[in-house]
Formats: structure tokens, C-alpha cells, sequence
């Protein structure tokens, strides 16, 4: 008899600690995440995950996410459509990968100026966006949890160093869009290709040059076959970190105050540290571990630069298809974002 009452309470007991278990586990809000980077990505390991990890610690538990890595859910284009779609909850969509997609948005970070290094796209994004509700309102199929942006772009070269406007007379660099008509400007030859080609095709001399980043030449090896950098702005790339709506609208109201808190808190400071200093790390890497040099344009060169630019972006934001109006705001607005966040290239890099 007393076996029996011992026996009894044992499994009283382990089914308490299953209910509890199980009643937990019910109230875990599961909420997958498409990413096109893999799991070794600096950005997942310095900036996405922490950004996970807060959101995760600060619900106690009652958040869970999940990331897909490397396109395993669609590709990086298809990204926002995936999140639009509900086939993802969240995703890290590019705003520039598919042209017409979001006209503003894929066209502005195009028409920056030349001589000037933004330091700090993160912030200068997110003032855009808030600034500007006609580009806010190219995302209006989703959520909007946060928008980040890349360290400037310039061009790099595999064997021609470029160190004066002459220079780029018919180099053959991969390029696209808008970016395409500001370097024919300047007697590059622009060719189009999917960013996996590029490699094999500075290697094999198909291209004498590509729109580069220092992360680029280091995270992703383009430093073993371009060994010469010419640090003029080219553009941004633009991304956003967005949630499906109803997925957003099922959240409590707890758990969406804790994502609109860790992401105007901490997001954003987070991805606009992360990619400059990462842009000066990988930097030096590349001139001190990899070989590579820099070089620098004359203040003269960059003034012809800036003005080609300047006199291009009226015609290119035509594009928009925003009333005259709006797309003098569009170039008013940018242009002053970029000189409150922007610096000399000399500054920006430590010449």
C-alpha cells in the first residue's frame, strides 16, 4: 500500500512538471527569420544575433527566434516578398536588389556625393525614412522594424591604380542601375552581372574593376584579386530589418513594446557602429595583411566628381516617378542628411 501511494505521487508529480513544461512551451512566441547570410556572416555574429539575443532576454523567455540562413527560405531579392507573403515572419530585406521594387529607396543612396564619407548611414537612413513619408510609404506592405545601412562603396581594381580622374578612362567595372549612367560619366565601361561572378571575372580579366567595399575585400576575399582601392562614395546599400503584419498584430502589447524599444534603443546604434568599424578594421587588413593599397583622388578631381553627380541626380531621381516637387525634396533632404552625417574622405579613412 505504501509502494502504491509512493508510486502514486511519483507520477502526480511528473505530470505537474510535464503540464508546466508543455503549458510553457505553448506560451513561446516561435517567429522565423529570413536571412541571406550564412551563419559565419559578421553581421549575424556582431550585429543581427545581439539584436536577437536583447529582444529574446528582455521578453523573458517568451520570444523565440528563428533564423534561416544563406537563402535557405528564398533569395535575397525575394526576401521582402517572402515577409509581404507570410512564408517568413521577419527578414533582412535589401532594398536595392530588384529594380522598380522601391523606386526611392534603390535610387537615392545613388546619388551621393563623391568627396563625402558617411560614417555614420545608420542614423542618416532612419532620419531619411522619418523624414521623408513618400519613401516610409514604399514599405507599407509590412512592418518596419528597423533600417540599416552599408559603409560607403567605391571602386576597386585589380591591376590599373586609380589615382586620377585619366584613370578610369575604359576600365570594364561591374556595375548596375542608376550607378551605371553616373561612372559612363567619367569614361568607365559599365558591365552588368550577378555579385557571385564577380570574383572569377577579375580574376580571368573579364573586369578591370568593381563597385567594392573594404569588408568586401576582406570577409569575401576580393582582396586576393583586387589589390588597388580609390575611395570615392558610389552609394549605400540599403536594408531593412521588416515583419509581416499579422504576425506583428498577434504580438502582445508587452512583447511589441519590447521590440519597438530594443530597436530605437538599441538597433540602431548596434548596425550603424557595426559597419563603420568594421569598415576601418577590414581596412587595415587589407592594406597590412593582404597587400592592397589606397589611393586618393585630388581635391580638384573630386570637385569635377561631385559635380558630374550633382548634375546627373536631378535626371536619375526622374526615375522615382514622384511629382517634380517631391523629387526636389527627395535630393533636398539627402543631400542635407549627408552633410550633418558625412565627413572628408581624408577624414572618414585616415589619410
Amino acid at each position: 500500500m505504501k509502494k502504491k501511494l509512493i508510486g502514486i505521487i511519483f507520477f502526480s508529480i511528473l505530470f505537474t512538471i510535464s503540464s508546466i513544461t508543455t503549458s510553457s512551451a505553448k506560451d513561446v512566441i516561435k517567429l522565423t527569420l529570413n536571412l541571406a547570410v550564412p551563419p559565419t556572416h559578421q553581421r549575424w555574429v556582431l550585429a543581427i544575433k545581439p539584436w536577437i539575443d536583447e529582444i529574446e532576454t528582455r521578453s523573458e523567455g517568451k520570444v523565440k527566434i528563428v533564423p534561416y540562413f544563406a537563402q535557405a527560405l528564398s533569395k535575397q531579392s525575394d526576401i521582402y516578398k517572402s515577409v509581404v507573403s507570410g512564408m517568413a515572419d521577419m527578414g533582412e530585406a535589401p532594398f536595392d536588389r530588384k529594380p522598380g521594387q522601391f523606386p526611392i529607396l534603390e535610387t537615392v543612396f545613388a546619388l551621393s556625393t563623391p568627396s563625402i564619407a558617411v560614417k555614420d548611414s545608420t542614423l542618416m537612413f532612419n532620419e531619411f525614412l522619418q523624414n521623408l513619408p513618400q519613401a516610409k510609404n514604399e514599405l507599407k506592405e509590412v512592418k518596419t522594424l528597423f533600417v540599416h545601412l552599408s559603409s560607403p562603396a567605391f571602386i576597386g581594381t585589380s591591376e590599373v591604380a586609380i589615382k586620377k580622374m585619366e584613370d578610369f578612362k575604359g576600365l570594364k567595372m561591374m556595375s548596375w542601375g542608376a550607378l551605371s549612367k553616373l561612372v559612363s560619366q567619367i569614361g568607365v565601361v559599365p558591365v552588368g552581372m550577378p555579385f557571385p561572378d564577380v570574383y572569377m571575372a577579375i580574376q580571368k580579366g573579364v573586369l578591370d574593376a568593381s563597385i567594392m567595399t573594404y569588408t568586401l575585400l576582406t570577409d569575401r576575399k576580393f582582396g586576393k584579386v583586387v589589390h588597388h582601392v580609390t575611395p570615392v562614395t558610389l552609394g549605400y546599400s540599403p536594408f531593412g530589418m521588416v515583419m509581416n503584419k499579422k504576425a506583428w498584430s498577434k504580438l502582445p502589447k508587452d512583447v511589441q513594446n519590447i521590440f519597438d524599444e530594443v530597436n530605437r534603443d538599441v538597433a540602431i546604434n548596434l548596425f550603424n557602429k557595426f559597419w563603420w568599424e568594421r569598415t576601418i578594421k577590414a581596412k587595415k587588413t587589407f592594406e597590412e595583411s593582404m597587400g592592397g593599397k589606397t589611393y586618393y583622388l585630388s581635391s580638384g578631381d573630386l570637385v569635377k566628381m561631385d559635380e558630374i553627380w550633382h548634375g546627373l541626380g536631378k535626371k536619375i531621381i526622374q526615375k522615382t516617378k514622384v511629382n517634380p516637387t517631391g523629387q526636389a525634396k527627395i535630393i533636398s533632404e539627402f543631400r542635407k542628411l549627408e552633410l550633418k552625417y558625412g565627413v572628408s574622405l581624408n577624414e572618414a579613412y585616415g589619410n
